[in-house]
């Protein structure tokens, strides 16, 4: 037998091909509870597989991978959760990120058909998945893990904000980034335009949250032209402008959003980008190729072209918070204002 006689080391990447089921393990966890159990106190294997009515030595092998993984520590045996745990895993906590490694886990599904997709097509985006209950409660939850309080906090820096009284969200599901700017301005009111049936289901939530009579839901069908409304002292989008970032269309939906403020008015993107380096760039790049097997164009604008598309429609004096710079999920903000 002829043994190569090799070049390279494939340790790294066989620890990464490991590693890839991370995110299968936290959801198991979290399934489990067992997280939650440990939340009141630590405890040691035996008593935790009890607690879990799981096999002990293969517990004792999950804490252990999840104590490596940062997750939890373990002193004399007892293992306690880390603040990262603590803050994401346990069901009861505010800021649960359980439903969004639910859909981690089903997107990448996606990679298992890649080479069909890849050769024979896959089904085309339909926005309208975004509509239901199960979808919304998930967006909402992603949301609140940081992504929601990264975006108030900017926009709350922008020497505007104090002045600001009417604010839009567009396709912003049930207005989950409006309550989080809300919060932060008391006179602000907001009116959040997603499809007509988003708006329908939005209601309930907008009420059961307490934002009624400041948080209006109105359905609008934006790729068909459908109107926004006018005089705002604040639009704002988020993950919204792939949607018409492939050929000119971006222009003229930006033009939309500048008739759409009021003088002075200032326009706000988050959006992800591929402005990234080391491992959030790897990340970036296969939530990339992800969104295009799932039939969408693209899940990234750069600076340089969301930029010269607000330029071209009449924006200037940015202000923009690369990712770096503390925004959450790789995302760049971008406020802009109406140009005189």
């Amino acid at each position: 037998m002829n043994f190569p006689e090799l070049t390279v080391d494939f340790k790294d990447t066989c620890n990464m091909l490991f590693i890839a089921h991370m995110p299968q393990i936290l959801g198991t966890a979290v399934d489990l509870r067992l997280f939650d159990a440990l939340a009141a106190e630590p405890m040691g294997t035996e008593r935790l597989a009890r607690e879990l009515g799981t096999d002990s030595d293969m517990t004792l092998s999950l804490l252990e991978i999840l104590r490596e993984g940062g997750y939890l520590a373990e002193r004399a045996g007892d293992y306690s959760l880390n603040p990262v745990a603590r803050e994401f895993f346990v069901s009861s906590s505010p800021a649960f990120q359980g439903r969004v490694l639910t859909a981690m886990a089903n997107m990448s599904g996606l990679l298992g058909n890649a080479r069909e997709i890849m050769t024979q097509g896959g089904p085309a985006h339909d926005d309208k998945l975004w509509a239901n209950e199960e979808m919304m409660e998930t967006m909402l939850q992603g949301g609140r893990g940081g992504k929601i309080q990264s975006a108030a906090a900017f926009i709350a820096s922008l020497p505007e904000f104090s002045s600001m009284r009417r604010m839009c969200d567009i396709a912003g599901s049930f207005g989950y980034f409006s309550m989080g700017i809300l919060d932060r301005h008391p006179e602000m009111s907001a009116v959040v335009c997603d499809l007509p049936e988003v708006a329908e289901a939005a209601g309930s939530y907008i009420e059961k949250a307490g934002y009624e009579g400041r948080l209006e839901a109105r359905g609008v069908d934006l790729a068909s032209g459908g109107d926004f409304g006018e005089g705002y002292d604040l639009v704002f989008v988020s993950n919204y402008l792939y949607e018409w970032s492939l050929d000119h269309r971006l222009v003229d939906f930006l033009k939309r959003v500048r008739s759409a403020l009021t003088p002075g008015g200032v326009f706000v993107s988050r959006h992800m980008t591929l402005d990234v380096r080391g491992e959030d760039l790897k990340s970036q790049l296969i939530m990339e190729y992800m969104t295009r097997l799932g039939g969408y164009p693209t899940h990234a604008i750069s600076e340089a072209r969301l930029t010269e598309a607000l330029t071209e429609a009449g924006f200037c004096d940015f202000t923009v918070r690369k990712p770096e710079d503390g925004s959450y999920d790789n995302t760049l903000d971008i406020a802009a204002r109406v140009a005189p």
